[in-house]
């Protein structure tokens, strides 16, 4: 199901977007309840309670991966269910699993490349794919990149983040170490 909870200045809201796929579309109720959800995130960013706000969720939105889920099947669909209240909402972060690899996007609206690819006040989500922490099942990359994708890897890995606010600027440090 889905939910939200704050933690360490971070609005999260985790979507289901596992049953949401195949046969079935998100329903209105899960669209409603994340505009919902992120909206109330939104409104703690504006109030300075929380400087960040970030999605997760099981299938990707963006990736590059060669697998079937990273095209219009899934992927756009995911893009059609919710983007437009990722954008609506100035979500900083949507991290998702599902693809066996490693992949971080530059700031995206629509498969376009926002703010030059300046994670720098983007105005626009970062969406980063983070599955690679063991299963080397169908992790093949592309053989050309997107040009939202700005770096790919098939290694099994790990991310750590971190975030950092002061008056004037907020941050997120994300890293992935390959093992």
């Amino acid at each position: 199901g889905n939910y939200d909870f704050v933690v360490g200045g971070i609005s999260f809201a985790m979507l289901d977007a596992e049953a949401s796929m195949g046969d079935q579309d998100m329903t209105k109720a899960q669209i409603a309840w994340a505009d919902a959800a992120l909206g109330v995130a939104t409104k703690r960013r504006t109030e300075g309670v929380t400087p960040w706000v970030i999605a997760t969720h099981h299938r990707p939105l963006y990736c590059t991966n060669k697998e079937r889920d990273c095209d219009k099947q899934f992927a756009g669909q995911m893009r059609g269910f919710v983007e437009a209240l990722f954008v609506k909402h100035e979500l900083d972060l949507d991290v998702c699993g599902h693809m066996h690899s490693y992949e971080r996007m530059y700031p995206t609206i629509d498969g376009a490349v926002v703010n030059n690819g300046s994670y720098v006040d983007p105005k626009a989500p970062v969406y980063i794919v983070n599955g690679a922490a063991g299963n080397e099942e169908s992790n093949t990359l592309p053989d050309g990149e997107a040009v939202y994708s700005a770096f790919q890897s098939s290694a099994v890995g790990y991310a750590i983040f971190s975030t950092e606010a002061t008056a004037t600027t907020r941050t997120i440090n994300w890293a992935f170490y390959a093992s």
